[in-house]
Formats: structure tokens, C-alpha cells, sequence
């Protein structure tokens, strides 16, 4: 298929598209693309409108960034806690998207490239599978350094691409999205990642009761027939969720023992960024098997790492976001309303699987959770959505 003129040449949207397909790829190859960006972003910040109005809950970001960098001063260790403040400069993202996707062409274009990264990044956990198999002690991760980014990234846009599908998808696009989805699915399943499973069945679950009620009749005979297939690492994994026996689910109530005695001795601005490795041993409960470099859940992380006011200023962010969009949902139509219902739901996700998982502090998360999360918010005019669907162009759909 022949790309038109202004998407071959367009070099802007080819290094963010470029940077969206390396994500889960090669995050180091995505930095030195992100860097790239955000040179170009201040280029282009001069020569177009200033970017917005962004939503109340993107205005709350400077002060997160602030008080960071006031946790940064106090810190346990200064110098680790600001060689991660690198992290700060992540959320340049949305400016950067804000600037860059003011077409309904070239959102298009860069989400063809995020369905293409997930479809890559799916290969090559099947692959892994089929060469050594699945345990809890080699779990798939694909091309990221650990099973629960691989897992948790796969999580965000299975259930965007999910929910766009149900909610508006064309024959092509269910030919083309549905296989990629049965093989994420089962490629999620077999990473046996719990939080990941939860963020996916819980975000599904509020999905069916607010837009596919009649849905819900056989959501439990197809999950009892998935049940009954699944290999047998899965239905174990499946069964410890709510096993308080299992060492993994009594390490995470004792890393939530650890966090809150942390945050105790520091309340105000925590024990600084990245040095909960540091501390963790002081604080260890006394049954504990073993340290860990964080505590498996944002809001426990962020207090124990950074104290009270930026976890509470993560929670504003968190609830002035759903808040905004949910309101907005019922003012939106067409293609514009779907992508926000996908953003949404893959918004929840990652704040379910976030009650047992640091996922705020994965990178190649946190850049697939804001690019997400800043589609419902680009410039792009509920006409120019309903244009496109007027004239048929879909997902795939390249101009």
C-alpha cells in the first residue's frame, strides 16, 4: 500500500511513530527517539498555537514534578534520587503528542504503529513460549527485562484495541485486530502475571455493566470453558490469587507492613526517590524472606518514597482524570467517544494492577499509559472523526 505524500515525508510523525514501536521493544532505542521529540517539540512549540486547553487533572503534573524533586533534597540518597528524577521528563510526552497529532491521519498512523509494536512484541513471547515453556521461576517477558513490564504493557493496549473493537470495529479491522488480541490474551495468560490479570478483568467487567450489559450473561460460561483449557501453571496462578498462603501474596502484605513503617519514620516528603532498596532492610517484617527494591503498589510507593503530599497529588491527578473524562463522555460522539471509552478502560486497568504492582515506575508502562491517556484530549475536532468515518476509513486506513 502506497503512503501519501504527507505521511512519507512528514519526518515528525515517522520519529514518533518510530518511537511508539520501540517501546516494548527496545526502550533504549525509544529514549533516544523521546529525546529527539522533545528537541523537535520545543521547535515546533515557537512555530504553532500553544498546545491545549489540557484537562484540569495535566495541570496537577507540574506539582507532582515539584514535589519530587522537594523528596529529591531530603532523600535517603541524593545523588540516586536525582539520577531518577530522569523520570520527570517523561511526561513531556503528552506537550509532545498534543503538538504532533492534530489530524485525525496522524493519530491513525501512530496507533497503526502501537498495534504493530504489540503485535511484534506478542511474536516474540509465543515464540519464547514455545521454546522453553512457562514456570513461575522463567516467566515470559518477551523483549522488556522483566515479566510484569512485558505483561503490564501488553495489558494497556490489549484493552484499548479491545474495547475499539467491540465498540466500533469494521469487518477489516476485526479480521485484522482479533487475531492479535486472541494471541495477546493468551500471551498475558501465560506470562502468569496476576495483576495484569486483574487490571484486564476488572476494567472488562465495568466495560460490560456501563456499555454492554447484555454482554454479561455469557461472560460466565465463556470464563468457566477458558478456565477448563488453560495449561496448568494458569489455573494455579489463577487459584493463589486469593490464597493468603502463598509466598508471593504474604510477601506483598509484608511489603505493605514495610511501606507504611517507612512513610511513618518519613512522612512529609518520604525516604526520596529509588531508595527503597536502600531502606528496605530496616524496615523488613520480621517474616519476611527476603528484601525488595520497591513495594508492589503505586500509593504505597509513592508514600513511602516521596510522602504524603505527592502520593495524595498522584490520587488528585488519578481521580480529576476519570472524573474529567467520564464527564466529557457524555458530550462526545462517533469515533471520538470511542477512543475515549479505550482510554478509560485501559486507565482502569492500570490503576487495578496497580494495587499489587509498581507500574507507575515501569518506563515503557508509564509511556504507553500517557500516550493513552492524552488521545482523548488532542486537537482534533469530533468533525474530522466523523469525516473519516463517513468516507469509511478505519484503524488501517493510511492517507
Amino acid at each position: 500500500m502506497k503512503l501519501s505524500f504527507s505521511i512519507s515525508r512528514d519526518w515528525d510523525l515517522i520519529l514518533l511513530a518510530a518511537f511508539l514501536f520501540s517501546i516494548p521493544l527496545s526502550i533504549a532505542v525509544a529514549f533516544v527517539f523521546f529525546s529527539i521529540l522533545a528537541i523537535r517539540a520545543l521547535v515546533l512549540l515557537k512555530k504553532t498555537n500553544k498546545p491545549g486547553p489540557f484537562p484540569i487533572a495535566f495541570k496537577v503534573i507540574p506539582l507532582f514534578c515539584l514535589l519530587t524533586l522537594i523528596s529529591t533534597l531530603f532523600s535517603y540518597d541524593f545523588r540516586r534520587s536525582l539520577a531518577d528524577n530522569k523520570e520527570l521528563f517523561h511526561f513531556l510526552l503528552i506537550p509532545i503528542l498534543v503538538l504532533m497529532l492534530r489530524t485525525a491521519s496522524r493519530l491513525r498512523f501512530s496507533l497503526q504503529a502501537v498495534f504493530l509494536s504489540m503485535t511484534v512484541s506478542v511474536c516474540i513471547g509465543l515464540a519464547e513460549w514455545l521454546r522453553k515453556g512457562t514456570t513461575t521461576e522463567a516467566r515470559l517477558k518477551g523483549a522488556t527485562s522483566h515479566w510484569m513490564t512485558y505483561a503490564g504493557s501488553l495489558m494497556l493496549a490489549f484493552i484499548f484495541f479491545l474495547i475499539y473493537l467491540l465498540m466500533t470495529g469494521r469487518r477489516r479491522e476485526w479480521l485484522l485486530i482479533l487475531p492479535v488480541l486472541i494471541m495477546s490474551g493468551g500471551v498475558i495468560a501465560l506470562s502468569l502475571t496476576r495483576n495484569a490479570w486483574l487490571g484486564i478483568a476488572v476494567s472488562l467487567f465495568l466495560f460490560l455493566i456501563c456499555c454492554k450489559r447484555r454482554w454479561l450473561i455469557a461472560v460466565v460460561p465463556i470464563g468457566l470453558a477458558a478456565f477448563f483449557l488453560l495449561p496448568s501453571p494458569v489455573k494455579q496462578r489463577i487459584s493463589s490469587i486469593i490464597d493468603l498462603n502463598d509466598p508471593s501474596n504474604r510477601d506483598r502484605i509484608h511489603m505493605l507492613y514495610t511501606g507504611w513503617h517507612i512513610f511513618r519514620d518519613h512522612p512529609w516528603t518520604g525516604a526520596g526517590p529509588d531508595t527503597i532498596p536502600l531502606v528496605y532492610h530496616r524496615y523488613r517484617h520480621p517474616q519476611a524472606s527476603q528484601d525488595n527494591p520497591h513495594l508492589h503498589n503505586n500509593l504505597m510507593q509513592l508514600l513511602a518514597e516521596r510522602g504524603i503530599f505527592t502520593a495524595l497529588v498522584f490520587l488528585l491527578f488519578c481521580v480529576l482524570y476519570l472524573a474529567d473524562l467520564i464527564r466529557t463522555l457524555r458530550q462526545r460522539r462517533g469515533r471520538a467517544k470511542v477512543l475515549s471509552l479505550a482510554a478509560l478502560f485501559a486507565f482502569v486497568a492500570f490503576l487495578v494492577s496497580g494495587f499489587f504492582e509498581y507500574n507507575f515506575g515501569d518506563t515503557e508502562i508509564r509511556f504507553l499509559l500517557l500516550y493513552f491517556l492524552t488521545i482523548p484530549y488532542l486537537p482534533i475536532s469530533e468533525d474530522e472523526y466523523d469525516q473519516d468515518e463517513a468516507i469509511g476509513r478505519d484503524l488501517f486506513s493510511i492517507s
